[in-house]
């Protein structure tokens, strides 16, 4: 038997099979030194050796690991130096849209309209924060668990012009002389693929138009407004939220670009399974209000389509979980188990007044720093399982992060020698350097801490952190290294 054409490691990742073999390069399955999943992009030769590849494969490796972390494969490891080039994203567990429909048929109606809300909601945010995927296709959208995450973000964008999926690139991208936006390119992919949802065909080009058999207002309307062949007449991202929001008997409205309307989300939409009764808070307490935008009808029905689509994925991916990944973790065994003070012994915080600003990074609204302590902020989270301190003492400017969690499920890597603490109770960010697990021998814990909100973030020394009923993450802006923590399962990048 032949050797494989590519090789048995790259960098601190050991290669266990190829995964497909696509014109960009190949994908590999790979685990890293705590013997957990990435996926590893070996850039094809010819690729490489196009002019200022290795400076935009550079530049879109750092995006995707800025990108909200609920949506997007976060990329962890990147060497556009190598011969070839290659990058490590974390690996997302589940099926692929193409390898969903094409086992089990089109999502139908209402399967579409559910994924339709989460796809745009996400996008989004991405774009927000000033990012574009540039190759959203059925092929990088994995149906996870916890809903909808996007993988293999910005390497078309970084490969240049020529390498998108067909049916799925805008117009204005296969001919362009002038660089064209790229967000109104995912917006015409983000139609393409909902056509190819609904009916397991991608969108037909052409004066006819693409076939919508099995969808229905709004859906049929924002498919149409996304796939116009003229970008500046394509609805952003924001105004697709608005348009699935629409009553179905409503007169749907031709939204262009520049028109009012919402080009950030505020908040993380919420995924297709609840949360216990912080699920049902956020139920009775309606979606997030937008920015220039009128309050949406009570999304009773869009509920029921969240619940059908979780019903369609969950047949093929009863019990798997997204893949967290550490890319450095210097890491250790034995759990740090302390004991959360209950709820019953806190008083009810007073949430923080929020700063009116958004952190690009994540869609949250900041929060003034004041109550949280202003030359260093700690908080911890509404279930008080998580508790964090930022502080700012770098002679770079490079602030620190660290976040300990009483109790966790997750598992560890062996104990480092060095380590004379407990071991791997939390996670920490500091100046430039990648995220880690703790080794401490005390607790950022104490109940006088002061509740950060879910989907409220604060910001102190270049850093980020944000928390979400999914955690609580938080990201050194400059470099992109941080860390996501929560009671089954740590991020590290």
């Amino acid at each position: 038997m032949s050797a494989p054409d590519y090789p048995a490691a790259l960098g601190t990742y050991q290669v266990v099979r190829l995964l497909a073999d696509r014109p960009i390069g190949r994908t590999l399955l790979a685990t890293d030194t705590t013997g957990r999943a990435v996926v590893l992009t070996l850039v094809h030769p010819a690729v490489a050796a196009g002019a200022g590849f290795r400076e935009r494969f550079t530049a879109q490796a750092r995006a995707a690991a800025a990108a909200p972390l609920w949506f997007v494969a976060a990329v962890v490891d990147v060497d556009a130096a190598a011969d070839p080039p290659w990058r490590a994203e974390v690996h997302v567990a589940g099926s692929t849209l193409q390898q969903f429909v094409d086992e089990r048929g089109p999502l139908g109606g209402a399967g579409t309209a559910a994924l339709a809300e989460r796809l745009a909601a996400g996008l989004a945010a991405v774009h927000a924060g000033g990012f574009a995927h540039g190759d959203l296709t059925p092929s990088t959208i994995v149906l996870a668990e916890e809903g909808p995450r996007l993988v293999g973000f910005g390497l078309t964008r970084a490969a240049g012009p020529g390498y998108g999926t067909p049916g799925y690139v805008a117009p204005e991208l296969t001919a362009a002389s002038t660089a064209p936006a790229a967000e109104a390119g995912d917006v015409f992919a983000l139609g393409g693929v909902l056509v190819f949802a609904a009916t397991g065909r991608p969108p037909i080009a052409g004066a006819a138009g693409p076939e919508l058999a099995g969808l229905a207002e709004p859906v049929r309307s924002a498919v149409l407004a996304c796939l116009r062949e003229n970008p500046a007449e394509r609805p952003t991202a924001g105004q697709v939220v608005a348009m699935l929001a629409m009553p179905a008997e409503a007169p749907t409205t031709k939204l262009r670009r520049g028109a009012a309307g919402p080009r950030t989300l505020i908040g993380m939409p919420d995924p297709y399974a609840g949360y216990g009764a912080a699920a049902s808070r956020r139920v009775a307490a309606g979606p997030p209000t937008r920015a220039g935008m009128p309050p949406a009808r009570p999304r009773r029905s869009s509920r029921g389509r969240l619940v059908a689509l979780l019903a369609v994925v969950a047949v093929l991916l009863v019990g798997g979980v997204v893949g967290a990944v550490a890319l450095t973790s210097r890491s250790g065994g034995g759990v740090l188990t302390t004991t959360a003070p209950s709820a019953s012994a806190v008083a009810a915080p007073t949430p923080a007044p929020a700063t009116g600003s958004v952190d690009p990074g994540s869609g949250l609204t900041l929060v003034d720093l004041a109550p949280f302590g202003a030359d260093g902020p700690r908080f911890t989270t509404p279930s008080r399982n998580i508790s964090c301190q930022l502080t700012d003492t770098s002679p770079t400017g490079d602030g620190d992060a660290r976040c300990d969690v009483a109790q966790t499920t997750w598992p560890l890597p062996p104990k480092p020698a060095d380590c004379a603490g407990a071991w791997g109770g939390g996670a920490s960010v500091s100046g430039a350097e990648r995220a880690q697990l703790t080794c401490a021998s005390d607790t950022v814990a104490d109940p006088g801490l002061r509740v950060l909100e879910y989907r409220q973030a604060v910001s102190y020394g270049g850093v980020v952190c944000d928390s979400q009923e999914t955690g609580v993450r938080c990201v050194n802006r400059a470099t992109g290294h941080g860390f996501r923590v929560a009671r089954a399962s740590f991020d590290l990048f």
